[in-house]
């Protein structure tokens, strides 16, 4: 009795097989039983369709919604366990991520708490018991958004005026306002006064092509209604003004609010400082 063997390359991992061995002469074929095996497990394959979604929204936190579809049926190699999403930005802070493998055809997750501006390189790979797959890339680039207003608008300042009577002297927090670069760096700052029983005006957050066209227009400048018997909220910076700080050297956007620029400006008696607006650069507007 003679022991035969033979060896069957490329198959596929994980994946059930029958074997049969059949005897053949001019006469005629005997077969033997059948039988069945299972190949071991191997690395996935690349998942499929990896797709990115940012945040549109200008009041909502930046993010990005990563969908993909798990590796072809051929590509499995064995059981799923997770996949791993590394996020790493243009800035080099990187984010590792581990999301646990279901049988939806459609995987979902969401990155939250991104930077705006800044460009997110994603990678994804599965995963078996033996390890990790090829993993698949992409990027994408946050849009700004709006920013946020501050926890505290107003600070003491210690700055004395020349003028009491017409003039104020106030301190804005930097890193926790004009600094928050989290929506995007500020373009444009400004200052809105009005006498106390008129600062009646809402707070307004959201698209920028909006606020443009009917908000800030409305609100006249210090010399149209200085002479006014109830002086309504008015804009008490020129166009071009900036405080005078450098986000990009003097603070930064994590640390707390202690740093503060302090303003100078002209008023009336029982006067409010309604509001302080920025704006950002947004790279696509979105409905209001």
């Amino acid at each position: 009795f003679h022991l035969n063997e033979c060896i069957i390359p490329d198959l596929e991992e994980l994946w059930n097989y029958s074997f049969q061995v059949c005897a053949v002469t001019n006469l005629g074929t005997n077969c033997s039983i059948t039988m069945y095996e299972t190949t071991l497990e191997s690395v996935p394959g690349r998942v499929e369709y990896l797709n990115l979604t940012t945040e549109t929204n200008p009041n909502k936190n930046r993010s990005i919604v990563v969908t993909w579809k798990p590796p072809t049926k051929r590509n499995l190699n064995g059981i799923l366990l997770f996949y791993r999403i590394i996020c790493k930005d243009n800035k080099n802070n990187l984010r590792e991520i581990y999301v646990k493998a279901t049988t939806n055809e459609l995987q979902t997750f969401q990155i939250d708490n991104l930077i705006a501006e800044r460009t997110y390189f994603i990678s994804i790979s599965a995963n078996t018991r033996v390890g990790f797959g090829e993993p698949v890339e992409m990027s994408t680039q946050i849009e700004s958004g709006a920013p946020l207003p501050p926890k505290v608008l107003l600070q003491t300042c210690t700055i004395e005026v020349t003028d009491p009577k017409r003039q104020l002297a106030i301190s804005l927090p930097i890193s926790d306002f004009f600094c928050n670069i989290v929506f995007g760096s500020p373009i444009e700052w400004g200052i809105i006064l009005a006498q106390s029983s008129m600062a009646n005006d809402a707070i307004y957050r959201g698209n920028s092509s909006y606020y443009n066209n009917n908000i800030i227009k409305k609100y006249q400048s210090w010399s149209s209604v200085h002479d006014s018997d109830n002086v309504p909220p008015y804009k008490t910076t020129p166009d071009d003004w900036k405080p005078r700080i450098d986000c990009g050297y003097y603070c930064n956007w994590q640390q707390s609010n202690s740093l503060s620029t302090s303003i100078i400006t002209t008023m009336v008696a029982d006067t409010a400082v309604e509001w302080v607006f920025l704006s950002t650069r947004p790279k696509q507007e979105t409905n209001k």
